[in-house]
């Protein structure tokens, strides 16, 4: 079984809120969250509300209906459980698929009888079942293991101690204090006393036992006389019946058909077949033969789709020359924008329309005709002739002054007008290069124009002329749309559309169209409409008379004379059997016997009379029971003896009863260690081998003590083990027995934190098994440790939050996020 949705309608701090759950489900949440309360909304929509003094009764704080609902899946069919406030433990509604099927009895039925005692004992897990395992004696402890792979938890043990003190205080072989021990004694010194009037007592027996006698004869007595009356009750319903025994007879024998009836709805029918029939030959006879001629409408209806075709053109036929006058402006507005740039860089017009799609106008080639432009605009000097001069000023001054030294800036100077030079050299090659650059985009431009400026302008020329093309094409596409509008106007005859007014006339043709395909159309429908009604009415009538002819085909019938005979002896028929049926309900459990009331009466009389003697007999015995204790002394100590052996006897009878819920508990217990404990005990010595890695081999159970074996041969007592192998041998023989339980009565494992206080090792192991193949059993989760759970990624989690739920839904690496 599968819990899959849970929706509270109102339920503590919970109201109107909507959860889904996978098999393998985590709810997680701070403290004061709600887990606590969701956990008890669950199991009360499913097992019912507590009383109002019960804390466990949590009606919403917030306002709204008190319950919810809750959708469960068993054996691949859906269920819808709804508990709200009611009577005892709530008004529950169990449907499948919006069809109501029961309340309490149904909802027992799928959770296979399951009470919530039992999935609290069997299914249900919390922190504090592990808590209590360090507090328990060694007796305690093995007791707790054992009905931990039986029944989960113990209800019988407290039980069974009790039973055990409450014996020790009745009866003891032997003691003095116990109450029956020292009733005893009252009793015998009670009958030594007794025996001082023994003849007293003789005749207080006889008259005891005569009393007792006398008892039965007046229970045999009225036991006989119950009977003769309800024979004499039914000797007087013979009477009355009897008519309808011999009615019955008659009527079986009359009842008994020598040939087909004729049913009610086959009387129905035909009459009503034959009334149709001659009202539609009537009819027939005095239709007359429709003149009207069907004419032919196909060709009017090809004319007129035609010029409705051509209609529908016209708003195509105006946009495409409103479009036309557009495109036309803006190719105007294009040649405008390019004239200056033409102008500025001296380009032909026939070079835009051949050439400049074609131009490389990439960065590259802007970057080369800079680098051409910068070393022609290199500063040069004033010429060689300069720097000569200054060379012979420089020596004549030298020579003058005879410093010799001087020589070596005239020798600077004559470098410098060498180098001069050559550079002027290089600027005439510059321009020879740049020329070459512009021949191929066939422009003429200033060496003062920068690279940039240049490129800018023939990049805006090629996007004007990319446009200008576009344009074009466009305009062509609805000089293309006119044309062929043009193109089938002629063909349905209209030479000149002008401005519009070739649609008018078109419109007053298909007008005129309009008006005679509307004449033409009622003409043929009338002239159908009376072919079609005779049509029908022979189709009718022909159906009537097939009709008619397979009812007498049915009866064995050749003749309307016959139909009728055999319709009057049908008639009586159905009434005979009608009458068969009423006596029949009235007869019905009744058997016809032969009882003589006379005689019964007479036997009664007699019962009645013996009765009353036996009465009156006994009557007379109790007044001589009273004589014989009117004596004071012997009167209170019989009543003494009396009250005393009358204590003595519900001593007796209350030890009798603890003894036998003692045994009781006793075979359960030999039952379920015989039948239950050994599958349980199997699966929980392989689940503690693999909480405890291998660390011990298995569980043993043998003569009433529990042993873990080792893996390597020791036996170790449950108090003898640490507290983390207790907790998970504790664990493993929980679980098995819930496996156990599961193949017969399935439901959901139920966890509140049942793992916080592990360390990181024992709780992994545990999880990994939960998440394991192995594990079969459907689990929630209910836990305050996020961090913990979401390490987990196979675990689908409800993260509560102080306002709202949020749900998490984990797919291997994919979250959703979904609010309920």
């Amino acid at each position: 079984m599968k819990i899959l949705e849970l929706y509270v309608y109102g339920f503590g701090q919970h109201r109107d809120q909507h959860f889904l759950f996978d098999e393998r489900q985590a709810i997680i949440g701070p403290n004061e969250s709600g887990k606590s309360t969701l956990y008890e909304a669950l199991l009360q929509i499913l097992f019912g509300f507590p009383t109002r003094a019960n804390s466990k009764r949590m009606e919403p704080k917030n306002g709204g209906s008190f319950g919810g609902w809750a959708r469960i899946e068993k054996e691949g069919t859906l269920y819808q459980v709804e508990r709200v406030t009611g009577k005892s433990a709530g008004h529950v509604t169990v449907s499948r698929d919006g069809h109501v099927l029961g309340g309490e009895d149904t909802l027992s039925t799928i959770l296979n009888g399951l009470t919530r005692s039992q999935v609290e004992a069997i299914f249900a897990f919390h922190v504090f079942d592990l808590q209590q395992l360090h507090q328990l004696s060694e007796e305690d402890l093995t007791e707790l293991f054992f009905v931990s792979g039986t029944t989960g938890k113990n209800p019988y043990a407290d039980i069974k101690k009790e039973a055990e003190k409450e014996l020790q205080r009745l009866y003891r072989p032997g003691g003095r204090k116990p109450l029956i021990n020292q009733q005893l004694d009252k009793l015998k010194k009670l009958e030594r006393s007794l025996d001082q009037a023994a003849s007293q007592e003789q005749l207080y027996s006889q008259l005891q036992h005569e009393e007792e006698s006398l008892h039965k004869v007046i229970h045999t007595g009225r036991v006989k006389v119950r009977r003769l009356k309800d024979l004499l009750s039914s000797a007087e319903e013979q009477q009355v019946l009897l008519p309808y025994f011999e009615e019955y007879d008659e009527l079986i024998q009359r009842t008994t058909p020598s040939y087909s009836l004729i049913s009610e709805e086959q009387e129905t029918l035909a009459l009503a077949w034959e009334k149709e029939r001659r009202e539609l030959s009537a009819r027939l006879e005095k239709v007359a033969q429709s003149s009207i001629d069907f004419q032919d409408t196909n060709q009017l209806k090809y004319d007129i789709q035609q010029l409705e075709d051509f209609l529908q053109k016209e708003t195509q036929w105006r946009e495409a020359r409103a479009k036309i006058s557009e495109l036309e402006e803006q190719l105007e507005a294009i040649v405008r924008e390019q004239q200056p740039i033409l102008s500025s860089l001296q380009l032909p017009e026939d070079a835009v329309e051949k050439h400049l799609p074609s131009f490389d106008l990439s960065y590259q080639q802007e970057e080369r005709l800079q680098k051409l432009m910068t070393k022609e605009r290199m500063p040069t000097f004033s010429g060689p002739l300069l720097f000569f001069l200054a060379a012979l000023v420089v020596t004549v001054i030298a020579i003058l002054s005879e410093q010799w030294w001087g020589l070596f800036p005239a020798l600077l100077f004559v470098g410098l007008g060498f180098l001069n030079q050559s550079s002027k050299k290089e600027v005439s090659s510059a321009d020879i290069a740049i020329q070459q650059f512009f021949k191929p985009y066939h422009i003429q431009v200033s060496s003062t124009y920068r690279a940039e400026t240049i490129f800018d302008s023939l990049r805006q020329l090629q996007k004007l002329e990319v446009a200008y093309r576009q344009i074009e094409e466009r305009l062509y596409q609805f000089q293309e749309i006119i044309d062929r509008i043009h193109h089938e106007a002629k063909d349905i005859h209209v030479e000149e559309l002008g401005q519009g007014e070739a649609f008018r006339e078109v419109r007053s043709q298909l007008n005129a169209k309009y008006a005679q395909l509307k004449a033409l159309q009622l003409a043929n429908e009338e002239s159908a409409h009376q072919n079609k009604k005779k049509q029908d009415w022979k189709e009718e009538l022909d159906l009537l008379t097939h009709q008619l002819t397979s009812i007498f085909d049915e009866l064995n019938i050749s003749s309307v004379e016959e139909f009728y005979d055999r319709l009057t002896y049908s008639k009586q028929m159905r009434k005979d059997q009608e009458r068969l049926k009423e006596i029949r309900l009235r007869i019905e459990g009744k058997e016809r016997r032969d009882l003589s009331k006379s005689k019964i009466q007479i036997e009664l009389d007699e019962a009645e009379t013996e009765l009353e003697d036996s009465i009156h007999a006994l009557m007379t015995v109790k007044q001589k029971i009273e004589q014989v204790i009117s004596n004071q002394e012997r009167s209170m100590l019989l009543q003494t003896f009396e009250e005393e052996k009358a204590y003595y006897a519900s001593l007796v009878t209350e030890y009798a009863a603890w003894k036998t819920l003692s045994e009781r508990i006793e075979q359960m217990y030999a039952h379920y260690q015989q039948e239950v404990f050994p599958a349980t005990l199997q699966r929980a010595s392989d689940l503690f081998k693999r909480f405890t890695a291998n660390a011990y081999t298995f569980l043993h159970y043998q003569e009433g003590s529990f042993y873990a074996v080792h893996s390597q041969g020791h036996r170790f007592k449950p108090e003898e083990l640490s507290q983390a192998t207790k907790e998970q041998a504790y664990l493993a023989l929980r679980f098995a027995l819930a496996e156990e339980m599961a193949k017969e009565k399935p439901f959901v494992l139920l966890m509140d934190d049942p793992f916080v206080h592990f360390d990181a090792v024992r709780f992994q192991q545990v999880v990994q098994w939960l998440l394991s193949e192995d594990n079969t059993l459907p689990f929630i989760y209910f836990s305050c440790h996020e961090e913990i759970m979401e390490a987990q990624p196979s675990i689908s989690i409800v993260n509560l939050q102080a306002e709202r739920s949020l749900y998490y839904e984990r797919d291997h690496n994919t979250t959703r996020r979904r609010f309920s």
